[in-house]
């Protein structure tokens, strides 16, 4: 009979891995088959696992962690479980036989010492043991038991609950829950012999070298120990982009992948080499989390992520890593109760740690409007110094070894201020098996992009994404492929007129009235409004290029609450229609504070008024001057050759980037050009400098200037 092809490798499960008697168990040790289940348990070392529950339980009493863990634990002594997982969906059912379901056991009796905790346990796993060979998953050719993100969670589940238990799990539960955890390496060590991209075989790795660390005397703990060390450097080296992010781009993912790496991180401190926690690709990955956390504490959503709290990882990447910078950046996103708890909960070592590592003040927040740059992932966060930040998705969609975790969606972007979500996604699914897992939460219609009906996005989206700041100024300009045409949008952020944000899109090859674009802009408040003005309780938008609008229910997304918590809940839907493709969009919170904007569009230019200032946008430039024009002004451009704005006349042999600024008739122009390049500033006067040096008057083209390589060059000078 011929096995179904499936995404892992061809069956290669037998009685190594389901049927281990004790005798095998001896074996592996090199003891004589002991006369008793007990006389073996004499004979095997059993170090402390990471993480240990003894440590969580001291830090965890008298808190809702611990209550939480004693509610569950005392319903399984009450009730029992299915140990089928029969009535579950199709993905669920493989989650279900992780057996995360009896971690509460081992944690209440870690918090009581009550031997019904133990005794529950070793009934269950039991039974479970009796029918899992039976049981069939219905994903093609996987086995719902063994396979690698089952024999991965069972070890990082059933390893702490062997210690925490110790001699009061029965021989039999003791034996059914170590050679559970046996069976399962043994399938890893076989299954992954050769590297392949994704969190399954990341995962795997870690426990294949903590179970042969914390059982050290198998004879095939140092195998096992070897392959696992080797894969997690070949994940750190071709699963982790050069700026931190792992390859799925997913903060869920993200974090899965860290915490396990974490895992491993310790135990080959305290029974390894102690290499790993000092590999640099591990660093980057902490702080990758780091830059999308915001201030309240929250990660958002993209690629199937739930809302994420990382402060818990960014505190124990802290000290593992001894970085005092990621120790405060976890102080500073998450409330201090839960960080000394978190602590608490950690081997003693880290609370005397962290102490020492206490700044003598807090930083401030930023003042500054500013850009980062995920570039390998495919994030930009824009930020402006009133607290109001963009995160856009500009990267490429992965595959997976059953469904892609990436979102049929690009450039999309969410919003927030202060950690308050204004413009929102739907996120990820309450599971795999929801019904609307692939019309919403997957679909482009649950995000905030330009999708062009009656197309498909495609997997080979050719999307790019560049940034820059300057000027008062946080631009992020981007395109994708994915529609069969190029689309771009343009995102500009800016305090200049209190904080906004601007966005442009534009189908540039569209031939209008041949197709029709939907712009969606989701909300976690309803919209009100019409015509080009819409808005909700804390977010008023201006709408400029659509044809049609109305406001929708297109469904519901996880919305972060307090910390920790993110219910899910309806979004209100802006829809805008079109057939050119190009809408432009100002953005602000109706809480900022001083009159909206008048809004003018005049051409391609679009510009925002207020009474002291005005802000122009262009296709390539964002400038910025007093309403009287007399004060500063100041410009940012990118990729440009030629404008004119204000008093500034540039031309350009190559495009380049410009931050111009002037105050009276002085300015200063820092340009970035991607190869030798000449500039003429029209209108300056004959003394100019470059990077600080005066140059000799151009006798044939005033205002000339000569950028002799690629770089970055600052002009200054005077106009007229």
């Amino acid at each position: 009979m011929t096995q179904a092809a499936g995404p892992e490798n061809p069956r290669h499960i037998d009685a190594r891995i389901t049927a281990i008697s004790p005798a095998d168990v001896a074996t592996s040790l090199g003891i004589p088959t002991p006369n008793t289940i007990t006389d073996l348990r004499s004979r095997l070392r059993l170090r402390a696992p990471v993480w240990d529950l003894a440590d969580w339980a001291r830090g965890s009493r008298d808190t809702e962690a611990a209550a939480e863990a004693l509610r569950a634990a005392d319903a399984l002594v009450a009730d029992g479980i299915d140990v089928t997982g029969a009535e579950l969906g199709r993905s669920q059912r493989y989650g279900f036989h992780y057996l995360r379901w009896l971690d509460p056991l081992a944690r209440a009796y870690a918090l009581t010492g009550d031997e019904r905790y133990p005794q529950t346990f070793s009934a269950l796993i039991r039974r479970w043991e009796e029918v899992r060979d039976s049981l069939v998953g219905q994903w093609q050719g996987l086995d719902v038991i063994w396979y690698s993100l089952g024999c991965w969670c069972r070890s990082v589940v059933l390893l702490p609950a062997l210690a925490a238990f110790g001699d009061s799990l029965d021989d039999d539960g003791w034996l059914t829950t170590l050679t559970t955890v046996i069976g399962g390496t043994r399938w890893m060590a076989e299954e992954h012999t050769a590297f392949r991209h994704g969190n399954w075989q990341l995962v795997a790795a870690t426990q294949l070298l903590h179970t042969g660390l914390v059982l050290p005397d198998l004879a095939e703990a140092p195998a096992w120990r070897e392959r696992g060390a080797q894969l997690i450097d070949e994940h750190l080296a071709l699963d982790f982009y050069p700026d931190g992010g792992h390859y799925e781009r997913s903060p869920g993912y993200h974090l899965m992948c860290l915490r396990n790496l974490q895992l491993a991180a310790l135990a080959d401190q305290q029974y390894g080499t102690g290499e790993l926690a000092g590999h640099p690709r591990l660093h980057q990955a902490h702080r990758w989390i780091a830059e999308l956390v915001t201030e309240a504490g929250w990660a958002p959503a993209f690629q199937d992520s739930p809302v994420e709290w990382p402060g818990d990882v960014l505190l124990r990447g802290a000290w593992l890593l001894q970085d005092p910078a990621l120790l405060q950046t976890a102080r500073e996103v998450m409330p201090a109760p839960l960080v000394e708890a978190e602590l608490a909960g950690l081997p003693p070592a880290a609370a005397t740690w962290a102490e020492t590592c206490r700044p003598a003040t807090a930083p401030g927040p930023s003042t500054e409007t500013s850009a980062v740059a995920l570039p390998y992932s495919g994030y930009t966060i824009l930020h402006t110094g009133a607290g109001l930040r963009t995160v856009v998705n500009h990267g490429p969609h992965i595959e997976h070894e059953l469904e892609s975790h990436s979102h049929r969606a690009v450039l999309d972007l969410v919003l927030d201020h202060a950690g308050t979500p204004l413009l929102w996604e739907a996120g990820g699914p309450p599971h795999y098996d929801d019904p609307r897992y692939q019309t919403w939460f997957q679909a482009a219609a649950g995000h905030n992009a330009v999708s062009r009906e009656g197309h498909q996005l495609s997997q080979e989206r050719r999307a790019s994404g560049t940034h820059l700041h300057g000027a008062g100024f946080a631009v992020f300009h981007g395109s994708q492929h994915g529609y069969g045409l190029q689309q771009r949008r343009t995102v500009i952020t800016s305090d200049h007129l209190g904080p906004v944000v601007m966005v442009r899109d534009r189908a540039p090859s569209t031939v209008p009235g041949q197709d029709e674009f939907t712009l969606r802009w989701h909300a976690p408040t309803p919209w009100t409004g019409s015509g080009p003005e819409w808005s909700t309780a804390e977010l008023a938008v201006h709408a400029i290029g659509h044809e049609a609008a109305t406001v929708q229910h297109l469904g519901d997304a996880r919305v972060p609450g307090g910390y920790g918590h993110a219910e899910y809940a309806p979004l209100s839907s802006l829809v805008l229609t079109n057939t050119t493709g190009s809408f432009d969009t100002v953005l602000r919170r109706t809480a900022s504070g001083g009159p909206a904007p008048q809004v003018e569009v005049t051409g391609e230019l679009l510009v925002l008024r207020q009474a002291a200032a005005e802000v122009t946008v262009a296709e390539q430039w964002v400038a910025c001057r007093s309403a009287d024009g007399a004060t500063h002004r100041a410009l940012l451009g990118w990729a440009v050759q030629h404008l004119e704005w204000a008093e500034l006349v540039l031309h350009a042999t190559s495009p380049v980037d410009l931050t111009w600024e002037a105050e009276g008739t002085t300015f200063m122009a820092v340009v970035t050009c991607p190869q030798r390049c000449t500039l003429v500033l029209g209108g300056s006067g004959p003394d100019l400098e470059l990077n600080g040096i005066e140059l000799e008057p151009a006798r044939d083209h005033p205002g000339e200037v000569v950028l002799p390589y690629a770089g970055t060059w600052t002009v200054t000078g005077r106009h007229g």
